[in-house]
């Protein structure tokens, strides 16, 4: 089994850097934070690019750096694609030929099928073009199929996405998605935009003030972070779920809170693996779970509470094998009561489901 370990650090009296990832069993990382958190430190130190953070990083069982052994590969020795904010194709060559130049470091034992990644990148009617003769997201297609086509052993995106309008980032997330599908190998994507990690990534890890949090399956944030940095965030909760029953207007989604009834919003199949979206303000308390006539409430209890944090108090709740997230206007907590260990009936006002 191939081991993928990073594990980095600043030296001392320079900037506030630390990093612990395990990649193992990793498809697409998210990576997470504000802007100036540390995410495109990581990234550039990955690539060989940053020789004053020390440290080891080991991908598919190569040492790229082990500071206590005098190890630090270069960067031209380092298999990473790199995908930037910008594109930054060669502007003398044309579209073709800024893939071409990936080929010739792929070299031929690449195992990366050029026509597929043209195919899934939906590149090919413009190959011939140069760059300024192409849309922004048009370059930024052609960019990731040219780091892709390098065969690296780690592809790196740093805000690729982020210089584009919605509609286009919707439509080569999907792209990114079949690519990632069909590479077999460890992305790790960074935003500031968290939209868009809840529909690439398996794993996520969440940086402050240069520091990571362990990489952590997309459905099982709070189940294992404790950091109030991410309770304030309006991260969302994500529950992983299976489509059953589809009507014309409604389906029943299986998941590990319980039966979930939605709306059915069309494209959706029974036995379907998706991806359920819980917004903490859309999560809330009723009064008694047998009394209520609502869909979705479901028995939960207390297990954090957090008063000091405005507008809105914070509380962490178990709902079976569960942890979700909720903010409440603070005068809910002074009418309830709620106490860590309190039994409390929730509600779950609004659903938004993704493709898994």
């Amino acid at each position: 089994m191939s081991h993928s370990h990073i594990m980095l650090n600043a030296q001392p009296d320079t900037c506030n850097f630390y990093a612990d990832l395990q990649l193992q069993n990793t498809n697409l990382l998210g990576i997470f934070g504000h802007s100036a958190a540390g995410k495109t430190l990581l990234l550039r130190s990955i690539a060989g690019l940053e020789s004053k953070i020390l440290g080891q990083v080991v991908i598919n069982n190569q040492v790229w750096q082990d500071t206590p052994r005098r190890i630090f590969l270069p960067a031209h020795m380092r298999s990473v694609g790199y995908v930037y904010q910008e594109p930054r194709l060669l502007p003398h060559l044309n579209a073709k030929k800024n893939l071409d130049f990936a080929l010739k470091r792929a070299g031929i034992n690449s195992k990366v099928n050029y026509n597929t990644i043209l195919q899934i990148m939906e590149i090919t009617d413009f190959l011939k073009r140069y760059p300024h003769q192409l849309s922004g997201g048009q370059q930024q297609r052609v960019a990731i199929a040219r780091a892709v086509l390098s065969n690296p052993a780690i592809l790196l995106m740093d805000e690729p996405l982020s210089a584009l309008d919605m509609h286009l980032k919707n439509d080569i997330i999907v792209m990114i998605k079949k690519l990632t599908e069909n590479l077999k190998i460890s992305v790790l994507y960074v935003s500031h935009d968290y939209s868009e990690i809840m529909k690439l990534a398996d794993h996520i890890t969440f940086v402050q003030h240069g520091s990571f949090s362990p990489v952590l399956a997309i459905n099982q944030i709070y189940q294992h972070h404790s950091s109030t940095f991410l309770y304030e965030q309006d991260v969302p909760n994500i529950v992983l779920g299976q489509i059953r029953s589809p009507s014309a207007t409604q389906m029943i989604v299986d998941t590990e809170l319980g039966e979930l009834l939605t709306e059915n919003f069309g494209g959706f199949k029974t036995g379907q693996n998706i991806r359920v979206m819980l917004h903490p303000r859309d999560i809330g308390l009723c009064e008694n779970i047998s009394e209520s006539k609502e869909k979705n409430i479901f028995p939960a209890t207390i297990q954090y509470v957090e008063t000091n944090r405005k507008p809105f108090t914070i509380i962490l709740l178990s709902v079976g094998p569960a942890r979700l997230i909720c903010h409440l206007p603070p005068d809910k907590f002074f009418t309830s009561n709620l106490r860590v260990g309190m039994n409390v009936p929730i509600i779950i006002k609004k659903i938004t489901i993704m493709n898994s």
